[in-house]
């Protein structure tokens, strides 16, 4: 891990003078995206192609899912689609946090 230095302005606050700071700190820059902290357990378990369905099968698909295992296991399986394909296909992933929100109101 690249250490940084970091150096702080002083101001004044209050009427008191804050004295200025430098200090290394971990470079949290952009090396790469990071690790991979939402696991995905089962890929493939809202069924083949679930983005190229209707909207109706879609919701039918959550649906039994949130009847069987629970409305945060579906929802969640939303949340987690939403946020991995955030930069990479926005489109899926303003599907998915529609589909999530459908999830928590219906059930």
């Amino acid at each position: 891990m690249a250490k940084i230095r970091i150096r702080r302005k002083g101001y004044i606050r209050k009427g008191k003078r804050v004295r200025g700071t430098t200090y290394l700190a971990k470079d949290r820059g952009k090396p790469g995206r990071g690790p991979k902290i939402i696991k995905i357990k089962k890929p493939g378990s809202l069924g083949e192609g679930f983005f190229e369905k209707s909207v109706t099968q879609q919701k039918r698909i959550l649906g039994s899912i949130a009847k069987s295992k629970g409305e945060r296991v579906a929802a969640g399986k939303m949340r987690a689609i939403q946020v991995l394909n955030k930069r990479t296909n926005p489109k899926i992933s303003r599907r998915a946090a529609t589909l999530a929100k459908w999830v928590y109101d219906n059930y």
